[in-house]
């Protein structure tokens, strides 16, 4: 008897071989066989949550509106799930959108769209963004 431990990142399917025989005693005539294969998919499941890097500080000038790609990267270990992000603060949502883009299989950048500011009105923003993967 073996045990196998089968891990989606590593092998996505198994193939057993198996050889099926009609006459194992020898009783009758000569013994026939015939081999088949039996493949094991493996499904991934959302069983990862999103990873990602520390916070992250961005400076523009005001009255500026930008798009901006933030340092903060997000991985998702599980192979099919999105990534996605919103705010936490509902009153931000005039000045600021946030958006995941995708820049490899499973890893994702914060992007950030900012309307105008005004450092006269507010100096610093804090923003919380809800980072998830919804599958």
């Amino acid at each position: 008897d073996y045990e196998y431990l089968l891990f989606m990142f590593i092998v996505p399917r198994v193939e057993i071989w198996i050889q099926v025989h009609d006459d194992l005693l020898g009783v009758g005539p000569t013994p026939l066989s015939s081999p088949i294969i039996l493949t094991v998919m493996i499904t991934d499941l959302n069983d990862n949550p999103p990873v990602c890097t520390p916070n992250d500080v961005i400076s523009i000038p005001e009255e500026m509106e930008a798009v901006l790609s933030s340092n903060i990267v997000c991985t998702d270990r599980d192979s099919f799930t999105d990534i996605t992000a919103e705010l936490v603060q509902t009153n931000l949502n005039t000045k600021f959108r946030v958006e995941m883009v995708q820049t490899m299989d499973t890893t994702y950048k914060l992007i950030l769209n900012i309307s105008k500011l005004d450092f006269e009105q507010t100096e610093t923003y804090n923003i919380s963004v809800f980072i998830s993967d919804p599958t």
